[in-house]
């Protein structure tokens, strides 16, 4: 039986948040594991369905990370530089090579800036099995980037019934997830990006128009 919930994170030290996808790649992560240690997964090739969720056109009911702006919440913008490393590449062994372009393809050279939100707490909405979703938060102890610093560690997991759904629309009928757009064509929403409606929300193939 489906019902309707909001989970919410709390950290020991601040989780750091710079990308929002829902809720169900988390839980697919933690499910693949029960699976692994059942000896019941079939490898990346099996095609994974989430039994613990409900699903509306190839969508699962969750929604984004939420967090209340009442709590202390930190905005910090770091950048990473991307280069080719010639003396380590000497170094291991490999003769030196002038031709390799950093203008392009796999050597190319490029600075990565990007901002992060630092957080004491957040919410999902889910609509799905209680039981068995309890069961696999038992192993979630990090959430966002930054984990192996000491950042992102769950110290207390709250599981509240609600009323109503809002792990795919929020009160104001806004789209609180990945949505795509061929399936939700009466939202009245501009933002609207190419993206992946499910998990892995990281790769490239299956990109679509989606209500963001």
């Amino acid at each position: 039986m489906f019902e309707n919930l909001k989970i919410s994170l709390k950290f020991g030290n601040k989780g750091v948040i710079y990308t929002k996808n829902p809720f169900d790649g988390v839980l697919a992560y933690l499910y693949v594991q029960q699976l692994k240690r059942k000896g019941e997964y079939l490898g990346e090739n099996q095609e994974l369905e989430l039994p613990f969720l409900k699903k509306t056109n190839g969508v699962y009911h969750t929604s984004y990370p939420i967090f209340s702006t009442s709590q202390d919440v930190v905005l910090e913008s770091m950048s990473m530089i991307k280069a080719f490393d010639q003396k380590l590449n000497q170094k291991i062994g490999n003769k030196p090579n002038s031709n390799i372009d950093i203008q392009r393809a796999w050597a190319k050279s490029f600075i990565l800036q990007y901002e992060s939100l630092l957080i004491d707490s957040l919410s999902f909405y889910v609509c799905g099995d209680i039981a068995l979703i309890k069961e696999l938060l038992k192993d979630l102890t990090h959430y966002g980037k930054k984990s192996a610093l000491g950042y992102g560690e769950v110290k207390e997991i709250v599981i509240k019934k609600i009323d109503k759904d809002f792990s795919l629309l929020s009160e104001n009928g806004e789209p609180n997830r990945i949505l795509p757009v061929r399936y939700f064509s009466n939202i009245q929403s501009d933002r609207i990006a190419m993206k992946r409606p499910i998990f892995p929300y990281f790769e490239r193939q299956g990109l679509e128009p989606c209500y963001m």
